[in-house]
């Protein structure tokens, strides 16, 4: 507690520091710990949504720069294999805004396949950048040796994939 203290006030005399962010990679490289590794990841996703909006559309945001480094913190903190950071927690972080990666991601760990399979469906539909071959890749990724739930799921997609499909391409076969 004493520490966190010390760079708290540091950081309010220099904003610039990220001696938080410095004092949490340094700590979880050597010792993870759930709560700093938490801090870590609550922190790359707060500067992220500081530098866009919550509400950005992903088409619309240019991959590069400082946006990139701290995005691909992000991911590669999330995915770690040594990880112990709060999954739920990080979960209602990115839930909604534009870091939708992460966000399916967490679902899946959490073995929430449903609202996995959801957004990604949500993806497609009101994004034309977007197709089905990341929710084929998600299903054969979680499902491959689970035939009976891969089915289910697979099912669920073609149905949702009726939906969105045009009528048009129903009517070249006429």
């Amino acid at each position: 507690m004493f520490l966190s203290n010390i760079i708290a006030k540091v950081e309010q005399l220099n904003k610039d520091s990220n001696l938080s962010e410095r004092f949490l990679t340094f700590h979880n490289e050597r010792c993870p710990n759930e709560k700093y590794q938490t801090k870590l990841i609550e922190g790359y996703i707060d500067k992220l949504l500081k530098m866009k909006s919550p509400d950005t559309n992903l088409g619309d945001i240019p991959f590069e720069g400082e946006l990139k480094t701290y995005y691909d913190l992000l991911m590669t903190n999330l995915k770690k294999k040594d990880s112990c950071y709060l999954k739920n927690f990080i979960l209602g972080k990115v839930k909604g805004t534009w870091l939708i990666d992460a966000e399916i991601y967490l679902y899946s760990e959490l073995k929430l396949h449903n609202n996995a399979l959801d957004k990604l469906l949500d993806c497609v539909e009101n994004d034309k950048n977007h197709d089905f071959s990341k929710v084929e890749k998600y299903c054969e990724e979680n499902f491959a040796n689970k035939s009976d739930i891969f089915a289910d799921f697979f099912l669920k997609l073609i149905e949702r994939k009726k939906k969105v499909l045009p009528d048009s391409h129903n009517s070249k076969e006429d």
